[in-house]
């Protein structure tokens, strides 16, 4: 602990600016930046999306009751997982890819398989779409925060 410096009976310890000004540094702590951080989370999020389309494909049967993948089913992780690959070595070349493929999934779906249940329509519009907009979103904000 840091010896007090008096002064006309004046603690001066507590009137000091602090030489840490971020709290994981004066732990010690590892830490990113915030570009850092949204990065990882977006790249989270895309391989968590990405797995759950293929796995989802994977254990579903084909068309009519076939045995075996259900193709259609795993082409979005596929996708997923390849503008993931372009977003993790250009960010914002593969976030403006993300958010392209999340508005025309988002437009697509619902167009496409009108004739399905409305809750069903809604829930994977949102699985297959906020996955790669938030992604997107990350992955652009985590390239402007490295421009800084």
């Amino acid at each position: 602990m840091r010896a007090r410096k008096r002064l006309s009976g004046v603690d001066v310890r507590y009137t000091m600016k602090p030489e840490v000004t971020d709290i994981m540094q004066a732990l010690h702590l590892p830490h990113l930046s915030t570009a850092g951080a949204y990065r990882l989370g977006a790249r989270s999020l895309l391989i968590l999306g990405a797995l759950f389309w293929i796995v989802y494909g994977l254990t579903q049967t084909g068309p009519a009751g076939v045995e075996g993948v259900a193709l259609p089913m795993v082409v979005p992780g596929l996708v997923l997982a390849a503008l993931l690959a372009v977003a993790w070595k250009w960010e914002l070349i593969g976030g403006i890819a993300l958010l392209s493929w999340a508005l025309l999934a988002a437009v697509y779906y619902p167009l496409y398989f009108g004739s399905r249940p409305p809750e069903e329509i809604l829930f994977t519009t949102a699985a297959l779409s906020l996955p790669p907009l938030l992604g997107g979103f990350l992955f652009l904000a985590a390239w402007g925060g490295e421009r800084e």
